[in-house]
């Protein structure tokens, strides 16, 4: 699934929802007491090819063409910095932003017309 593509990256965790795997973004929990320990997941605001989504792993991966990954909305672009869930897909991006580009696809050719 597409959300494995994001292991690694750092301020994300690739977690078992029950049914599938999930990105979750760590925030530091609380005041950040305890040397700014980061405890607290958060589900990120996704958004493919411009469109807001509810779960990355709608995108296949063969399908992914870019990947960019904000763990802090301010340094999102602008337009992807909404504050309505209504906008982002039913997440909020105070947690942060996934944006999604996926490949063209390939356009089909018209039949070339018989003799």
């Amino acid at each position: 699934d597409t959300s494995q593509l994001l292991w690694g990256v750092p301020g994300s965790r690739v977690v078992w929802n029950g049914s599938d795997n999930a990105v979750m973004f760590t925030r530091p929990f609380g005041s950040g007491v305890g040397g700014g320990a980061f405890n607290d997941l958060c589900n990120p605001a996704v958004f493919v090819d411009g469109f807001a989504v509810y779960d990355i792993n709608d995108v296949r991966p063969y399908d992914v063409r870019a990947i960019e990954v904000y763990t802090d909305r301010s340094a999102a672009p602008p337009q992807y910095r909404t504050t309505s869930l209504k906008d982002s897909g039913g997440r909020d991006t105070h947690c942060g932003v996934i944006l999604v580009w996926t490949k063209p696809r390939p356009q089909k050719r018209a039949p070339k017309p018989g003799p």
